[in-house]
């Protein structure tokens, strides 16, 4: 086993968001890069953990992979699905929420700063399932429900990243305490 598997299955899902630009919306190209690309983003820290691979740098890499996956996705899937202008806009709202995290983060830790949290593992996980619900149900009701989600998930990474003294990219939720207390 080698220990640069998880970075190798993570550098695989940045690749599949720059294939989902190149295929269809809802293809059967488009929709088995998208299981290959959502499979990757649980298979990576699998293994990490599995086999103790896990480092920092793997972390960050992992999270910006994430955000380059959901983007490519938003950008195929925003024309292709028609949302409205008033989701479009909550979209364009929790990026902004996120960026600033960032930017705190940045700031007060001088780090590039994700944290993996419950609550963003969930939001994730939702909007990976996105085009395969986008198949079966009304987009709407669907994208709130992400939304919604998104939205807790990008507020709590704020609130964590402004209110805690030590930096702890793996804080499972905002009432969690810090793994790195005491240590």
């Amino acid at each position: 086993m080698t220990r640069y598997l998880p970075n190798i299955i993570t550098a695989f899902r940045v690749l599949c968001a720059l294939l989902l630009l190149r295929f269809e919306p809802m293809s059967a190209g488009f929709l088995i890069t998208h299981v290959f690309g959502s499979v990757s983003d649980a298979a990576d820290g699998y293994l990490a953990r599995k086999y103790q691979l896990q480092t920092t740098k793997g972390a960050i890499f992992d999270s910006i992979a994430d955000t380059l996956y959901v983007l490519a996705l938003l950008v195929v899937m925003i024309p292709y699905l028609e949302w409205p202008g008033w989701i479009v806009a909550w979209i364009t709202v929790i990026v902004v929420i996120r960026l600033g995290a960032v930017g705190v983060g940045f700031a007060r830790f001088h780090a590039l700063v994700f944290l993996h949290t419950y609550a963003n593992k969930i939001a994730g996980a939702i909007i990976l399932a996105v085009p395969f619900l986008a198949l079966v149900f009304d987009p709407v009701p669907i994208m709130v429900a992400v939304c919604c989600l998104a939205t807790i998930s990008a507020v709590e990474e704020l609130l964590i990243i402004t209110l805690t003294s030590e930096l702890d990219r793996d804080i499972t939720s905002i009432f969690a305490e810090s793994q790195t207390a005491g240590d």
